[in-house]
């Protein structure tokens, strides 16, 4: 279980893969003697350029070659949380902007982030912001929210 800081720390990691994802560049990235490493960040990477696709912890731990249990060990040891949370966090993110800045539906910017349930998107994203994705979207627009595309995860 994380530390009520321990979120911060992890947004602003997602924030900072985002860039270097929209960069095509990650420096931090530091082979170990198995790879594994190399793998998770190319894996963060890949979730970066393809939240808005179906993914699946099993496809991602394939298209990296390691076992399920490796890949999902590795990733969550590495990152911090595991592969189906960051997805959803970097998901999350992703709609946050849509709410904000673009003035998009609630299902439209759900469905433009990835997600296929409204159920499961709304219940995610109360859990995350604390407000439904439609009050988040009064909000942001009442606040005048001026948030800059890439600050996905934020």
């Amino acid at each position: 279980c994380m530390a009520a800081g321990d979120g911060a720390v992890l947004d602003f990691k997602i924030g900072v893969m985002s860039l270097l994802a929209m960069m095509g560049q990650n420096d931090t990235c530091q082979q170990t003697a198995d790879g594994v490493e190399d793998a998770v960040y190319r894996t963060q990477e890949y979730i970066h350029h393809s939240f808005a696709r179906p993914l699946t912890v099993a496809g991602l731990a394939a298209r990296a070659g390691y076992s399920l249990y490796h890949f999902s060990r590795s990733f969550t040891q590495i990152v911090g949380v595991t592969p189906l949370r960051y997805i959803q966090r970097v998901r999350s993110g992703h709609a946050k902007y849509l709410l904000a800045a673009q003035n998009l539906t609630a299902e439209a910017a759900m469905r433009q982030s990835g997600f296929q349930n409204y159920a499961y998107f709304s219940r995610l994203f109360r859990q995350e912001t604390g407000l439904a994705p439609g009050q988040y979207q009064r909000q942001g627009l009442a606040a005048g929210a001026n948030i800059p595309k890439g600050a996905i995860g934020q």
